[in-house]
């Protein structure tokens, strides 16, 4: 189901694309501009038909999140067709390969978790940025407020100077806010979008004074030197526990370099080893089982702070 899915949604993504260039560039003949424009329209209505199916499973929604806040540009379709792909080619080199069923389905559950666990990490990475520039938004929210002007002129500064991801995160907040969304809940999903500490902490000052009324100011003042505070802590954390993640990549890093050397010494053993598929399973098993260990040895050297 997934699979099919996948390809009709990247067909229709090409419809749509099409339609999109067909409305910025004209038509040259109006019977076609007729037909083409009910097409793309049944087009897009397949399209979110296909994509609200899809997002009434909680895992397909949190990839849905992790892509959007990865930066990625492609659509909640289309990194399914990505996935897909990615894992029917690396089950196929398998394969052909090594002709067997358990490098085969190692690799039908290696490339698909690779792949998102890539996305994951571009992710998260986008998240530090963010929490990195936050403390830019809200000094440009405090100069603007103390020289008389107004949150939302704030924003407007912020989104045409600052970097991504900050960037594009305040221009999708100031793009609800002048369409007439209520600020409180356009605040709450961009918390809820990032899903960090800090993030929601301004959010919630923000939206509590919003609604409150009054001077906004020393909410944020009280918010930036928490955040500032809480960056410190941050800091010395990964100076402490910087031993333990460097043990974790001496640990996985050791294996393959002692089946290198060994080849470097006894090539004939380790030929011998790929080419009996038992070995071939010892190998396919140790490199598994390091990676798991890579990953678990990294998330208990890593301390998040409540």
């Amino acid at each position: 189901m997934l699979i099919g899915a996948g390809f009709y949604a990247y067909s229709v993504q090409r419809k749509r694309q099409r339609l999109i260039e067909r409305l910025e560039f004209g038509f040259e003949q109006q019977e076609e501009q007729i037909t083409s424009l009910w097409e793309g329209a049944t087009n897009l209505l397949q399209l979110a038909a296909i994509r609200q199916l899809l997002l009434s499973s909680a895992l397909i929604r949190a990839l849905d999140i992790m892509i959007r806040r990865a930066g990625l540009r492609i659509s909640l379709l289309q990194s399914i067709a990505v996935l897909i792909g990615i894992t029917l080619i690396s089950a196929l080199l398998m394969h052909f390969l090594y002709r067997n069923n358990v490098a085969t389905v190692s690799a039908l559950l290696a490339a698909p978790f690779l792949t998102v666990m890539i996305w994951r990490f571009l992710a998260e990475r986008q998240q530090r940025k963010m929490d990195l520039q936050l403390p830019s938004l809200i000094n440009s929210m405090l100069t603007t407020m103390r020289a008389g002007g107004t949150p939302i002129q704030a924003l407007q500064a912020t989104s045409r100077n600052a970097d991504d991801p900050m960037r594009k995160s305040v221009t999708q907040v100031l793009n609800q806010l002048q369409i007439g969304q209520s600020p409180i809940m356009v605040w709450k999903e961009w918390s809820d979008f990032w899903d960090t500490k800090p993030c929601r902490l301004l959010s919630t000052g923000i939206r509590v004074k919003w609604e409150a009324g009054g001077q906004m100011t020393s909410v944020l003042e009280h918010i930036l030197e928490s955040i500032e505070f809480r960056k410190k802590i941050q800091e010395r954390i990964d100076t402490l526990t910087t031993q333990a993640k460097f043990g974790s990549i001496l640990l996985s890093v050791i294996p393959p370099l002692l089946l290198y050397m060994q080849y470097r010494v006894r090539p004939e053993l380790v030929t011998e080893m790929f080419d009996d598929p038992t070995g071939q399973k010892i190998y396919i098993a140790a490199g598994v089982l390091t990676t798991i260990g890579f990953f678990w040895l990294r998330k208990m050297a890593k301390i998040k702070m409540e």
